[in-house]
């Protein structure tokens, strides 16, 4: 039965029932091209070039031709082996974390999955609205506030969102228009670049850091990896879209980033870093790849980040009103991205990185080396049963994989970060080149394989006899 607040809303309804429905490996791959383009990857790509002094790395060009492809490997091999219990079981990450973490700890989980799902909203929505501000800004004798800018961003996000077309704009628009204004930015900015300048710049000694901060872009992205390989029907497509979707846009977009540091260097705020891609020349050219950008790049962000993941929830016995992902959850991202800069929200994002890397080492420990693959699927249906309460071998993994994340790179707050530096010895250790993603990574699962043979019942610890 329809309640009343979906009747007045059955764009919204079918939408929700479309969303449902099996995604296509083209889909998938079309989601993930347009998931890829958009700010945080973009900034990623600037901080690998931009000055030490500015919290950048300083990577010359032939670091980062170099950096960006191995970073961008090891990344899609992250993604590729989350997305596989996704598509073999069908279920969501707030389902598939129920063994690893047990019941309640999955659930505690969902407050992680909300935080970074409506952040990252917010900044996509607060990107475009800077970067639209300042197209319309370089094309008419007038200039566009900021905030009216992430009003409109808003409002499309919803417009794709409520009007049921949100896959469509992805498959048929966002995949070619996206592609091409990346691939047209790109070519801008290499021609504008100074090779004499970029061929006599010195080496840096942060190149595996570089990489590190690729990786990371895999802890980020894994929930909606997860999330979305649920709609697929055959698991072995997985794989394929991932890395496809995944992977070939990530290269030409850290390579735009970099390009954009390397010709216009010395922004640190993320909104003003994007609004460099249009080229160091302010002009018709410049405003008109902004706002290419806008339109095929950020304008699906926010409904993506928002809208497909809401139905997993339902698999947990979370059924929220179909109209949350569509309205709430823009209200709540566009109330974010007004109130707080783009500089504040990427480092928010990447304190929830520092939680985020320790679950992806857990997930995968628990899946790959102590489940062997297989999960008991009665029981991630059951609050009782095998997975019930919390699995303290995972708190302890993961408690150990923030410590030493924030031990090796400190984030967060201001006053955490300096509490941090003063009592760890030789924090940040990033100073000594030691790369906190793959740090976390490592120490997280490795507890977790040892650990958990200590805290885990004989009976849960290998759901089945079954073997890849």
């Amino acid at each position: 039965m329809v309640g009343a607040g979906e009747s007045r809303l059955p764009g919204v309804r079918r939408f929700v029932e479309r969303v449902d429905d099996a995604l296509s490996p083209a889909e998938l791959t079309s989601l993930w091209v347009a998931v890829t383009l958009g700010a945080p990857v973009v900034v990623v790509g600037y901080m690998l070039m931009v000055g030490t002094s500015l919290g950048g790395l300083g990577l010359s060009a032939t670091q980062l031709l170099l950096a960006v492809p191995l970073g961008v490997v090891v990344a899609v091999g992250l993604l590729w082996a989350a997305a596989r219990p996704g598509s073999r079981y069908g279920e969501g990450l707030g389902v598939l974390l129920k063994p690893s973490f047990g019941t309640v700890g999955a659930g505690l989980y969902l407050v992680v999955h909300a935080a970074v799902l409506i952040v990252l909203a917010a900044l996509e929505l607060r990107v475009a609205g800077v970067v639209l501000a300042a197209a319309v800004g370089d094309l008419g004798p007038f200039t566009l506030p900021d905030f009216v800018g992430v009003g409109i961003a808003a409002l499309a996000a919803v417009g794709l969102s409520v009007g049921g077309a949100l896959r469509w704009w992805v498959r048929r628009v966002a995949f070619w228009g996206g592609l091409a204004t990346a691939m047209w930015i790109v070519s801008r900015l290499a021609a504008d670049m100074n090779l004499e300048a970029a061929r006599a710049q010195t080496p840096s000694p942060w190149f595996w850091l570089g990489v590190d901060m690729i990786v990371g872009l895999a802890a980020l992205f894994f929930p909606l990896i997860v999330d979305t390989t649920r709609a697929l029907p055959d698991e072995r497509s997985a794989p394929a879209a991932v890395g496809a979707g995944f992977g070939v846009s990530a290269l030409i977009v850290l390579m735009a980033g970099g390009l954009a540091a390397a010709t216009s260097p010395g922004i640190v705020d993320p909104a003003q870093i994007v609004t460099k891609l249009g080229g160091p020349l302010a002009g018709v050219g410049a405003a008109l790849a902004l706002l290419a950008w806008v339109v095929f790049a950020e304008s699906d962000g926010a409904p993506l980040f928002l809208v497909m993941p809401t139905r997993a929830l339902a698999s947990l016995g979370i059924d929220p009103p179909r109209w949350v992902g569509v309205v709430a959850g823009p209200a709540a991202a566009t109330a974010a991205a007004l109130l707080v800069s783009s500089r504040n929200l990427f480092g928010v994002l990447a304190f929830l990185m520092s939680i985020l890397t320790p679950i992806l080492g857990v997930f995968l420990s628990d899946f790959y080396l102590v489940r062997r693959g297989a999960y008991m699927s009665r029981d991630l249906y059951r609050r009782g049963g095998a997975y019930r309460g919390v699995n303290l071998a995972a708190i302890i993994s993961l408690l150990l994989g923030f410590a030493v994340y924030q031990w090796v790179t400190p984030v967060g707050a201001d006053w955490w970060v300096q509490f941090l530096t003063d009592g760890l010895p030789g924090a940040p250790l990033s100073q000594f080149g030691a790369p906190g993603v793959v740090a976390s990574l490592a120490a997280s699962a490795l507890a977790y394989s040892v650990v958990g043979r200590v805290f885990l019942r004989e009976e849960s610890y290998v759901s089945h006899v079954r073997s890849f």
